[in-house]
């Protein structure tokens, strides 16, 4: 476990998946994130690659071949590299080996870096190509915050906000409106994750009776996930950089939604930001 921290906040990463576990207030003693009880969810905040979600019959084609990754990818449940830490910062690695070549064919180093700036927290994802074609590749985040029945989820985006469900396995064509200020039901997420395409939003906020709290900032992401376990004392605000297969889809990789694709030898890189409020 590594621990960052200045005169607001204390934080904690574990080396298993990168996965910050805690996000704690020095001045209160408040802890932001969910406690990952498996008797609602046992995640976190799980990272997200090299796919978003799951695909329609677990498998997808990829030039002519048949891989299999698991839901969310390979990265949140084994151990990454330990590359460097500071008082504020902390980077994590993963690098393509056997393993990852068996379940994604391409040659990568991701990088995860955590850093505190203030009262906010900046999580960084790095992609790197290190192969010779192009590599098409999805990431995201699944922070899990405390939350309870009556909070409000609070969107912050366009004008009219929609979302989506899952039908399925796969993102459904009906688009649901949803208002600005939402109170969190056992009802909301019956029907498991809230899905914003098209760049609809750049945040998104939980607030209890005294006001906004925790707020997860993320412009320029196309996508972002609402979701809790119905009843749950948490709800994750997950923005990414792809989401689960249509219906339609082919089930060819580089053709998923909301793909990204980086050239031979370039980078990808993205931040989004935790605020809490202290």
């Amino acid at each position: 476990m590594r621990i960052i921290e200045n005169e607001f906040l204390k934080v904690q990463i574990n080396d298993i998946g990168g996965e910050l576990t805690s996000v704690t207030d020095k001045k209160t003693g408040r802890e932001y994130m969910h406690d990952g009880n498996p008797e609602w969810w046992s995640g976190i905040s799980p990272v997200l690659f090299p796919v978003v979600g799951r695909f329609y019959k677990e498998t997808y084609t990829d030039k002519g071949k048949t891989y299999k990754l698991p839901l969310h990818g390979f990265v949140r449940k084994n151990e990454m590299e330990f590359v460097s830490q500071t008082q504020t910062s902390v980077t994590h690695r993963r690098i393509s080996d056997d393993l990852t070549r068996q379940m994604y064919p391409y040659e990568f180093e991701f990088y995860l870096t955590h850093t505190l700036e203030g009262k906010s927290l900046n999580v960084t994802y790095t992609v790197v190509n290190k192969g010779d074609t192009d590599m098409p590749f999805q990431v995201g985040a699944h922070p899990a915050f405390k939350a309870k029945l009556g909070d409000k989820l609070i969107l912050k985006g366009k004008k009219d906000l929609t979302f989506r469900y899952l039908d399925g396995g796969l993102v459904g064509e009906q688009k649901h409106p949803i208002g600005k200020e939402t109170v969190i039901t056992k009802e909301l997420f019956d029907n498991d994750v809230l899905i914003f395409g098209d760049a609809q939003l750049y945040a998104a906020a939980l607030a209890d009776q005294n006001g906004e709290y925790i707020e997860v900032s993320f412009t320029g992401f196309p996508a972002c996930g609402i979701w809790a376990v119905a009843g749950a004392p948490y709800v994750c605000l997950e923005p990414w950089y792809g989401a689960d297969d249509v219906i339609g889809t082919d089930n060819e990789f580089s053709n998923r939604n909301c793909m990204n694709h980086l050239t031979p030898g370039n980078k990808f890189t993205a931040t989004y930001t935790i605020n809490p409020r202290i």
